[in-house]
Order: structure tokens, then C-alpha cells, then sequence
């Protein structure tokens, strides 16, 4: 994509040239057994190009509304976008077959001409999830490697794992009956903001809350999550986990803190707690917020009504 574009004169439409005239060359593998060596062969594999960020070197050529107004930059641009579509549709035929996908989330800044039949006439939008289901297959991507290594607090956290030992301490059991543990007593709350967890005065961790509770199991959290998530995308999605697994790592570093100077200070601390670090549900909660929050749609809709605001009262000090 941007890497094509270059800051000297005629430099942006060479590297366009010579990514399209120089496929890279097929493996070694095969042409083994090939009796011409495999130039057959590499003749007839298809060279895929790929370009992400597609908008930044195909922008409409013209400026706005093709009027010419672009500037040098623009016209450097323009050039770039005639090289693109000499090479997809023009008179040399390119030395092997090619496809070329572009990927871009601006379909509007591309130029028409890229467009039409005989240069990306099959366009694929790949929406956001719309339904629930795909919002769970999409968390389970993400989340799979977390409850397999037993970093996830649920009621169906694997054997001998660290979620599971934490369970077993609040709730003692053989191994036979854990596919029957579905709930969890919990204490009394600590008064701390910042944690979900609370240090006992032996230095053990445990869960606290304002009342007794369930603990969801694996599937049960990936259906709370995925209503909770209604509208997101999946890069926000991903985002979402790898933002509980940050705020579980914050909040064991912090115990982990606390514990060392309850040690320095003569209290019995274990200083294991960082490798005991578990996500909670509530360390999801907090995600969804940071993701919601980082969104920025309340910021552009402010400066949107900002500028119409000014628009506004431009269009009334022309009137006056």
C-alpha cells in the first residue's frame, strides 16, 4: 500500500512496476522432478498482490470533485493511479497471471476507474458481526488460549490449572465432581476500587463480592460478553481481550506491590501472586467500558456539531 508511494519524481511508479513486472520466484520444492527445471511452472503460478490501505495511493484522481484543485501532491498521486491502471488494463501483458486484492475501509476515496469491470470488478464488504453467534465465534478466537491455560476465572476451568486451584480453594472437591461445580460462596467486599480480589491474612487471594453469586462457566461468559458487545467490530472485539487481560495484569502487579511491602514491613506476604493472575468477569466489564470509551464517536459528533454550528452562523453573518 503507503510503502509504493516515494518522495522523488517518477520513484512511486517504478515500485509499482516492479511489483507487478518481478513476481517473486516459486519454491525450490517445486521444482524438483521437473525436467525444465520448473520455468513451466512459474510461468503459470498466480503472483496475489495485496494492498492494504488502498485509499492512500488510489484516491479519485482531480482533487474534489475532479476539478484539478489537488495540488503537487495530488497530481504525484494522480500519476501513480494512471501507472495502477495501465498495468491491471492495459496493452503489456503482465508475465504471469495476477490478482490483485485491495483492502481499504474508505470505498469512497477510491478512483472510479479502479472500479469498473476488468480492474476490481468483484468488491466484498466484510461487515461488522451483526448477530450474537458471530459475536461468540469471533470472543472464542480470542479467549480460547486464556480458559485452555486456565488464566480464566469460570466454573469450568480446566483441571490442575490455576483457575481451577482457585476454585478449589473456596469450594473443596475431588476431581471426579468438578463438571457439578456451577457456583462459588464469595466474602465480603473489599473496599477497593481497583481490584476485584482480596488478600487474606495468610497471604492466599480470593474472590470478593457484596453477596454470594454465580461463577459463569466458559460458554455462559461468552454469551454475557457478546450481548454486552452488540455493534462492535472485531478488531474490537479482539480489543476487548487483550484489555481484560491488561486490566488482570495491572491488578496482580498492584498485589503484587502491596505484597511486597506487607513482606518488608514483617507480614507474612507471598510474592507468587503475579504468576496466580486471572481474569475475571469483571475485568471484561471494565474492557467493554475502555473500548466503548476509546471509540471516539462522542468526540466526532461533538466536532460535528461544531462545525455546523459555525456553518451556521457564518450563513447568518452573510445574510446580515
Amino acid at each position: 500500500g503507503p510503502e509504493v508511494l516515494d518522495k522523488f519524481v517518477g520513484s512511486s511508479e517504478k515500485n509499482l512496476r516492479a511489483l507487478f513486472d518481478n513476481p517473486p520466484e516459486i519454491y525450490e520444492n517445486f521444482r524438483m522432478g521437473e525436467t525444465d527445471g520448473g520455468v513451466a511452472m512459474s510461468k503459470a503460478t498466480l503472483h496475489v498482490i495485496i494492498m492494504d490501505e488502498f485509499d492512500a495511493m488510489a484516491r479519485t484522481r482531480g482533487g474534489r470533485g475532479g476539478k484539478g484543485d489537488q495540488g503537487d501532491a495530488g497530481v504525484a498521486r494522480d500519476s501513480v493511479v494512471n501507472q495502477l491502471l495501465a498495468k491491471m488494463d492495459g496493452v503489456d501483458p503482465l508475465p504471469v497471471p495476477t490478482l490483485v486484492v485491495g483492502i481499504t475501509n474508505k470505498r469512497s476515496l477510491i478512483e472510479p476507474a479502479l472500479l469498473r469491470p476488468g480492474r476490481f470488478e468483484v468488491q466484498i464488504e466484510v461487515p461488522p458481526p451483526k448477530t450474537k453467534e458471530q459475536r461468540i465465534c469471533i470472543l472464542k478466537v480470542h479467549t480460547k488460549s486464556m480458559f485452555e491455560a486456565g488464566r480464566l476465572l469460570v466454573s469450568d476451568a480446566p483441571l490442575g490449572s490455576p483457575a481451577f486451584d482457585r476454585i478449589r480453594g473456596h469450594m473443596p472437591h475431588t476431581p471426579d465432581d468438578i463438571s457439578h461445580v456451577s457456583t462459588l460462596v464469595v466474602g465480603q467486599i473489599k473496599q477497593d476500587s481497583r481490584s476485584d480480589n482480596e488478600i487474606n491474612g495468610d497471604g492466599s487471594t480470593s474472590l470478593s463480592s457484596s453477596s454470594s453469586s454465580s461463577l459463569l462457566s466458559y460458554v455462559e461468559l461468552l454469551d454475557f460478553l457478546a450481548d454486552q458487545c452488540d455493534g462492535m467490530s472485531g478488531a474490537s472485539l479482539a480489543g476487548v481481550a487483550r484489555a481484560a487481560a491488561s486490566h488482570a495484569l495491572e491488578r496482580s502487579v498492584c498485589d503484587y506491590s502491596e505484597r511486597v511491602m506487607e513482606s518488608m514491613n514483617g507480614a507474612n506476604g507471598d510474592a507468587g501472586v503475579v504468576l496466580e493472575c486471572l481474569v475475571t468477569q469483571r475485568d471484561f466489564d471494565l474492557a467493554v467500558q475502555d473500548v466503548i470509551s476509546s471509540s471516539g464517536d462522542t468526540d466526532w459528533s461533538d466536532d460535528d456539531t461544531g462545525k455546523s454550528e459555525e456553518n451556521d452562523d457564518t450563513s447568518s453573518s452573510r445574510d446580515r
